[in-house]
């Protein structure tokens, strides 16, 4: 279903009731940063890890480089590009992968060269299902994408197809692990595979650095110019078909930041050319045939940074005077202003948020970089100067580890810490009576139990890591979910989670007992509520068509859907006989079978007005004949035969009896217990 109803943290609101958390080493399940801007798809740079408690460092060391890049992670390695020397452009720049727990270079690359002419340094987009994705692309220039095995930065493939998206910029991915690349004046979907493409389809881009895809679901949104200014554009991944795009978001053509995406599918589109009338964080709507605006809140002047979101759904970003400001998804108002992080005109911050709501930002400075730890309120809890930071921008991995690039050899691993956390994901929240909801944990931490509770389902409570739920009657309801690792415990209460609404009651008229093949179409009629449909075998436009169905019962059914998408449905049983041979004028009222149901032995009864011959067939439902005997009667004299049912397969039958070739009887017969 598709209930309209305001934004989701309109309804939401989340409680932590956090018990002692015991900061020790755990194995878990480790969340990556596969994207370098925004670390996911959908570009929100939210973990699922418990980052630094404190600046504690893991490692620091690296491969010198004279300007930072952005690092990305996958399981236990961490990839970077670093620039050692920037007179050389095809030669000066080294990818570098380092063990995540250890800092150890693993490996090094210089991608090759095939255009000598244009081609740039080399540069990490992403990584992914085992391979680093990297490029001689970031100068507005095309070349091609290349895989490089994560074990030993051999080569997997090189792509099909050209990219040139921009030096500060990554790739995306499909929901099977395809790239989408945000190309200058086209979109590119990679087979992860093989490199192949499998689809490109043009687009237009306001200016360089604006050309990242943003992926939620199987659609991606990107930036398109407009006389009126940039507007975002969505594409089905599946197709490459373009969908539709919002109005034009303020005036201007600069735009050099992608959108993030919460987990309910808002867009937030931040417009950033230094520019106060224009520069606006847009929340949008998508409602499957185009946007919604729902509001707009001022930021500063941020070009190359990435914004984030937290694990409450709140909004961070920032505001023209250098600090981090934290929105209201409701309606953008501003809720928390952290401490000036920079003074830099086109500073290019870059943010990581765990699973804590506590964030990490590197500044975007040179002789002035620092990396902030806040409070989900923007309370400092702590910072360190990383000189030239740059876009080395914080990436946060398996165990809550986090890195950081600065110049140098300065590559720092900050330990990450362990706590317990309780967290869950539902398949849908909004969803008709009688609908079940597919329950999801996402807790962090050694999780030993589970004990939810669930108001206005069934089951109300659950110790099951992953429940189903069902909710039969309309409402909206709470759920909550406590985790223990056997020692602690912590609790997570999302308050209006699940809404369900109410299903239509629906009927229509009631049938005939029976109908015969050569009957005329019947119409179906008193639908309600009206506008439904009517369905089943031998149904067209509304009418039953008994000739076209056949002998046979059937199963005829009448749905409706109301406004808010839920729909019921009601059936009723149509029997069609064959019936076409029977002669009306000789027709037995008086015919009796019984009992009926029979299990044993059925007796049918009744007095002539003719002798003759008598033949009686008895007839599945799929019009074999069953049983067939003939008798010799005669006029007036009362008969009474008794037929042998036992070995009959349980179910509906038809008795046909004719007498001297004319039918004088069709009844229908119940053979069960």
């Amino acid at each position: 279903m598709n209930c309209n109803r305001s934004s989701f943290f309109q309804n939401i609101k989340t409680k932590l009731i956090v018990g002692l958390i015991l900061l020790i080493p755990a194995t878990l399940l480790a969340d990556n940063w596969p994207v370098g801007s925004g670390g996911k798809p959908t570009r929100h740079s939210l973990s699922s890890e418990s980052g630094p408690e404190a600046a504690d460092l893991l490692w620091q060391n690296g491969v010198s480089a004279v300007i930072a890049q952005q690092a990305v992670i996958e399981g236990n390695v961490v990839a970077m590009s670093r620039i050692f020397n920037l007179n050389n452009v095809l030669q000066g720049t080294k990818i570098v992968a380092q063990d995540l727990s250890t800092g150890d270079t693993l490996w090094t690359s210089i991608l090759p060269v095939d255009f000598p002419d244009t081609d740039w340094r080399s540069r990490v987009s992403a990584m992914n299902n085992g391979a680093v994705y990297a490029t001689r692309s970031g100068n507005t220039n095309y070349s091609y994408m290349y895989a490089l095995d994560v074990a030993d930065g051999s080569i997997i493939w090189k792509s099909e197809g050209l990219v040139n998206e921009s030096s500060t910029e990554s790739c995306a991915f499909a929901s099977n692990g395809d790239l989408i690349v945000g190309n200058f004046d086209n979109i590119i979907r990679i087979d992860h595979t093989d490199g192949t493409t499998v689809w490109q389809t043009d687009r237009s881009c306001p200016t360089s650095n604006g050309q990242e895809v943003s992926v939620f679901g199987e659609r991606g949104y990107y930036w398109e110019p407009a006389v009126a200014g940039p507007k975002v554009s969505v594409i089905n991944l599946e197709t490459s078909e373009y969908l539709y795009s919002s109005e034009s978001l303020s005036a201007g053509l600069i735009q050099q930041l992608g959108m993030m995406i919460g987990t309910d599918g808002t867009i937030y589109a931040p417009r950033s050319m230094n520019n106060g009338t224009t520069d606006f964080m847009f929340a949008l709507k998508d409602d499957g045939t185009g946007f919604e605006e729902l509001w707009s809140t001022p930021i500063g002047y941020i070009p190359f940074s990435s914004g984030g979101i937290g694990p409450d759904g709140t909004i961070y970003t920032y505001s023209s005077a250098g600090a981090i400001i934290r929105l209201d998804p409701a309606d953008g108002s501003v809720l928390n202003t952290s401490q000036t992080i920079f003074t830099s005109v086109g500073a290019s911050p870059r943010i990581a948020i765990d699973a804590n709501g506590y964030v990490f930002v590197t500044n975007g400075e040179f002789a002035t970089g620092k990396i902030f730890s806040f409070n989900p309120d923007l309370s400092t809890r702590w910072t360190e100067n990383i000189t030239n930071v740059n876009i080395g921008g914080p990436a946060i991995g398996a165990n809550g580890t986090m890195v950081v690039c600065g110049v140098g050899t300065n590559v720092r691993a900050y330990e990450g810490s362990y706590s317990l956390l309780a967290g869950f994901t539902a398949n849908e929240t909004e969803v008709c009576a009688e609908s079940n909801v597919m329950f999801t944990d996402q807790s962090n931490g050694d999780i030993s139990s589970w004990d939810w509770t669930f108001e206005g389902g069934d089951p109300a409570t659950s110790t099951l890591p992953d429940p189903v739920v069902n909710y039969a009657n309309p409402g909206i309801y709470d759920v909550s979910l406590t985790v223990s690792d056997g020692s602690n415990s912590n609790t997570l209460l999302i308050e209006n989670y699940i809404t369900v609404s109410e299903l239509p009651e629906v009927s229509f008229a009631a049938l005939p007992e029976y109908f015969c093949e050569q009957d005329d179409p019947w119409e179906l009629t008193e639908g309600a509520p009206e506008g439904g449909v009517y369905s089943g075998i031998g149904v067209i436009d509304g009418y039953f068509y008994p000739e076209l169905a056949g002998m046979g019962t059937y199963t005829l059914s009448y749905y409706y859907e109301n406004s808010e998408g839920c729909g019921d449905t009601a059936y009723q049983t149509a029997e069609v006989w064959i019936c076409d041979a029977i002669d009306e004028k000789s027709m037995n009222p008086k015919i009796e079978i019984f009992p009926n149901p029979a299990s044993d032995v059925v007796s049918i009864k009744f007095q002539s007005e003719n002798s003759g011959d008598l033949n009686i067939e008895i007839i599945s439902t799929s019009n074999v004949i069953i049983f067939s005997h003939q008798y010799k009667i005669y006029k007036e004299q009362q008969t009474d035969l008794r037929i042998p049912v036992a070995s009959f397969s349980k179910g509906i039958y038809f008795v046909k009896i004719v007498l001297n070739g004319r039918v004088i009887g069709f009844k229908k017969l119940l053979v069960g217990p």
